[in-house]
């Protein structure tokens, strides 16, 4: 929609001296607690109430569903622009870098040599 676009729109460069998390880490801050507590409350729930056991793990599934949903649509916004978009922990500002060369070779530019 217009207001996902709109956030895009103009982006500052990523700053100099940036330092970047592993994706190890994005995903330990991505899961933690929300997926992991319910999914501890779900196995729990399996043993007291099945059908709240069955509707923690729909609530699960969803959430799968729409990070997956989420990612598909913020990767196909990064390949359209040719950039990779970070975001500032904490302050949520978004920035963006170019994508380094890494769909197969690319098309020389006008100004570079030709071999």
């Amino acid at each position: 929609d217009r207001r996902f676009q709109a956030r895009y729109e103009d982006l500052e460069p990523v700053p100099p001296g940036a330092t970047f998390e592993s994706s190890v880490v994005i995903a330990r801050v991505g899961i933690f607690p929300s997926t992991v507590g319910l999914s501890v409350l779900t196995g729990a729930a399996l043993f007291f109430d099945s059908t709240l056991a069955a509707l923690l793990a729909g609530i699960l599934a969803g959430m799968a569903v729409a990070g997956t949903a989420a990612w598909i649509r913020l990767d196909a916004l990064e390949r359209r622009r040719g950039v990779h978009l970070y975001v500032e922990r904490g302050r949520g500002r978004v920035f963006a870098r170019p994508r380094e060369h890494e769909d197969g070779p690319q098309a020389p530019s006008p100004s570079s040599p030709r071999p």
